[in-house]
């Protein structure tokens, strides 16, 4: 089992907003849903941004691996997401 920290950020008039949190997760399936609960909750930002939601929540399901989906959500979202493997 791995720990993970997951920053995912956006731009609001030129100051970034930073939602992180930590997951102890053995697969990506696992990771992957955990975020999504997480990310769900989040309701404090620019329309804008919350129009891409439903994308970086599709782009989190398709995606195979974590550099695939970290690369997919920076490029096409107005959402930035950083995930680090804590410890060992």
């Amino acid at each position: 089992m791995k720990e993970y920290k997951i920053e995912i950020a956006f731009v609001e008039n030129g100051i970034p907003q930073t939602f992180i949190f930590n997951k102890a997760c053995s697969t990506l399936d696992e990771l992957k849903e955990a975020f999504l609960k997480r990310f769900g909750n989040i309701k404090d930002a620019p329309n804008s941004v919350l129009r891409d939601k439903s994308k970086v929540k599709d782009l989190t399901r398709e995606a195979t691996t974590i550099e695939e989906w970290m690369q997919s959500v920076n490029l096409k979202t107005r959402w930035t997401l950083n995930i680090k493997t804590l410890g060992y």
